[in-house]
């Protein structure tokens, strides 16, 4: 797929869903997050914007890759479900009557 197909297919078709289905609750979490680390932190350190976003994407990468590409493997690539020597055995004979 060239890079043009797939920035547009992210801008115009994925990034508008995921803001429609994810982004109150995805803020929700992030803010969550902000006040757990700031309650972890000593009072004259700073959270920064970039650590939380860092946490974040890191649990982003394991949600997908835990939740959202086994389905679509499975999807993509079903189980091969092989006859058992009797059910071969017994489809012969049906087609020989």
């Amino acid at each position: 797929m060239s890079d043009e197909i797939a920035f547009r297919i992210q801008l115009g078709l994925i990034l508008p869903k995921l803001q429609a289905a994810i982004k109150e609750d995805l803020l929700a979490i992030s803010q969550e997050l902000m006040t757990v680390i700031q309650a972890g932190s000593l009072d004259d350190q700073t959270v920064e914007i970039g650590d939380i976003k860092a946490i974040l994407m890191k649990d982003l990468d394991i949600f997908v890759d835990r939740d959202i590409m086994p389905p679509l493997d499975a999807i993509l690539n079903p189980p091969v479900e092989e006859a058992t020597a009797e059910e071969a055995g017994g489809k012969d004979i049906e087609n020989e009557a």
